[in-house]
C-alpha cells in the first residue's frame, strides 16, 4: 500500500522526479502553451487586461502540472505499469517514460533489466501491447531532443535496424546504464 509521503520518496533504481517536479515540469510548459493560445484568443475578443491573460496561462498550468503529478503517482497506474521480473533478471533502472509509438506518445513505464529493455503501457493509451527488447538485440541506445525542444529523448536501435524512441527523465542515465550491457 502507497501512502502519500511516498510521492516524495525517489529509489535508487529510479529515474523518477519527485511530486513537485512533476507539478513543475508537466505545468509550466502547458502554462506557456495554454497562456500563449489564450493570450491570442484574448486579444481577437477584446479581453479586458494582459493581466487576466497571465492568470489564466498561471493558474492553469498549475492544475495541469498537479493533475499530471497525481495521476503519474496514483495507486492505480502503479499498479498497472508494474513488471514481474524471473529470479535470474534482476532490475538496473525503472522510471516513467512515454513511448513514441506512431502517431501516440504512450504513457508508461520503462525498465531495464540485466537481460531486457521493457516498456509497460498504462491503459488510458490506445495502444496498450507491452514492448520488450533483449539487450542482446540492442545496437545502439543514444539520447535525442523532443521537438528539437527538449533533451528528454533516448533513441534504441536493434541489430534488425528497428528503432525504439522513448521520453524518459534522464536519457543520460538511461543511455550509460544500457550501454556496458551491449557492448
Amino acid at each position: 500500500m502507497h501512502c502519500w509521503f511516498e510521492l516524495f520518496i525517489v529509489n535508487s533504481m529510479e529515474d523518477k522526479p519527485s511530486f513537485w517536479q512533476y507539478v513543475i515540469m508537466g505545468g509550466i510548459p502547458f502554462g506557456a502553451i495554454f497562456g500563449t493560445s489564450m493570450g491570442i484568443f484574448g486579444i481577437l475578443m477584446g479581453m479586458p487586461s494582459l493581466h487576466s491573460i497571465l492568470w489564466i496561462g498561471l493558474s492553469s498550468g498549475l492544475l495541469f502540472g498537479l493533475a499530471i503529478a497525481f495521476f503519474t503517482n496514483s495507486v492505480s497506474i502503479i499498479k498497472q505499469t508494474s513488471v514481474e521480473l524471473p529470479p535470474d533478471e534482476s532490475l538496473i533502472l525503472a522510471g516513467p517514460a512515454n513511448h513514441l509509438k506512431t502517431v501516440e506518445a504512450r504513457g508508461g513505464r520503462l525498465y531495464l533489466t540485466n537481460r531486457n529493455l521493457m516498456f509497460q503501457p498504462h491503459k488510458i493509451n490506445f495502444q496498450t501491447s507491452p514492448m520488450s527488447i533483449s539487450v542482446k538485440d540492442i545496437s545502439e541506445a543514444k539520447t535525442s531532443w523532443t521537438f528539437w525542444i527538449v533533451p528528454n529523448g533516448l533513441v534504441i536501435k536493434t541489430k534488425d535496424h528497428a528503432s525504439e524512441r522513448f521520453v524518459v527523465n534522464s536519457p543520460g542515465k538511461w543511455r550509460k546504464a544500457i550501454m556496458p550491457l551491449i557492448a
